[in-house]
């Protein structure tokens, strides 16, 4: 029969075992957040670097419609946490490549609508009635990355 010392002690061991067991999966569950977060920012930021480039390849309708792409994909605090660091980058990728869209918009189309990409947006029409750019308006299979 074990003493009550031994009982004592095997009992102690045993919760320290299962508190140590626990606290493993609670940093291997944060650690396979933060990996997740950081893969969904790296997609993210390329996926701005890409409609960066297709607005830089295309024509208007194709730069307007990447811009809208780049507003709206994921809005923050949707993939990230809220004022997180890693939201905080991709929202300056977003904001930086939304302000090189504009600027090549501006370049190409001799127009200034402002540094509002939903301005750009809403003048869409302008660019159709000026180039005739009729079948690209939408965006169809301009922006969306593949």
């Amino acid at each position: 029969m074990r003493s009550s010392v031994q009982k004592a002690t095997w009992l102690s061991l045993s919760l320290v075992s299962v508190c140590a067991i626990l606290s493993a999966l609670v940093v291997a569950y944060h650690h396979l957040e933060l990996k997740l977060r950081v893969l969904f920012a790296r997609e993210q930021v390329q996926i701005f670097a890409a409609m960066r480039e297709r607005a830089r390849a295309g024509d208007t309708q194709c730069a307007i419609a990447c811009l809208q792409y780049t507003v709206e994909y994921y809005p923050s605090g949707t993939k990230q946490v809220d004022s997180s660091p890693l939201n905080e980058i991709v929202e300056t990728s977003r904001r930086l490549t939304i302000e090189d869209i504009i600027a090549l918009l501006r370049q190409k189309s001799g127009r200034d609508f402002g540094g509002d990409p939903m301005a750009w947006i809403r003048n869409r029409e302008v660019f159709i009635q000026e180039t005739g750019e009729v079948g690209r308006s939408s965006g169809e299979g301009t922006a969306s990355p593949k």
